[in-house]
């Protein structure tokens, strides 16, 4: 029962470094969401509506193709198109996000 407990407040020790570690870097990481953010609404609504459906919601190929009802072909061409723009959009602002 001892290590158990022992084993119990090691675990939230680490969990309360790790949010410290989260909190100290916060800053940077909502700059850069931000500035994501603000990149993807510089797309068109097309560009968008795939990089939100492939990135955030974690959907493969196959299953957009047949969400937006079209080939998965297709698909990866806007995808590609989409990644690239989004690029531009960020190296236009000066960016160093890995996309």
């Amino acid at each position: 029962m001892i290590n158990y407990c022992n084993d119990q407040l090691k675990k939230q020790k680490r969990v309360v470094n790790n949010e410290t570690l989260l909190k100290s870097i916060g800053m940077k990481e909502d700059h850069s969401e931000m500035e994501l953010r603000d990149a993807m609404l510089g797309l068109d609504e097309r560009s968008r509506e795939i990089l939100t459906l492939k990135y955030f919601h974690d959907l493969k190929i196959k299953d957009i193709a047949g969400t937006m009802e079209c080939p998965e072909g297709t698909v990866k061409t806007w995808l590609n198109k989409a990644l690239k723009a989004l690029r531009e959009k960020l190296e236009e602002k000066g960016d160093n996000l890995n996309v």
